[in-house]
């Protein structure tokens, strides 16, 4: 469950593991419905002494430090900006950055293509 995996890599203190399976957490938990948020929200405040709501914020931060930048330079961010966009797709408020973070991971996927 979701719940175990986030009580497993906070466990273990395994920040960079946490911050690659946020994404896939948080869109995991989109899908179950806000009683496995609120489960998951509550074994993370336990063990961690943070929030989903501030995850999502630090999500959305470092989702736009790559839109600034104007490029992906890891398959870390490559990742993150791809849950994001694919999260955010049908909202339309966020239709052009949603737009341009598709074009920045098209751009990567075109370097990782050449060079792989």
């Amino acid at each position: 469950s979701l719940t175990k995996v986030v009580k497993e890599a906070t466990a273990e203190r395994n920040l960079r593991g946490m911050r690659m399976l946020l994404p896939d957490v948080l869109a995991m938990l989109s899908a179950e419905g806000p009683d496995a948020r609120k489960a998951c929200d509550a074994e993370l405040k336990a063990s961690s002494q943070r929030s989903l709501a501030e995850m999502d914020s630090r999500m959305a931060a470092r989702v736009q430090q790559v839109l600034k930048r104007g490029r992906i330079t890891s398959e870390e961010q490559y990742y993150l900006v791809r849950e994001w966009v694919e999260h955010a797709d049908s909202d339309t408020s966020v239709a052009s950055e949603v737009s341009s973070l598709w074009r920045l991971l098209e751009a990567y996927e075109t370097v990782r293509g050449a060079a792989g």
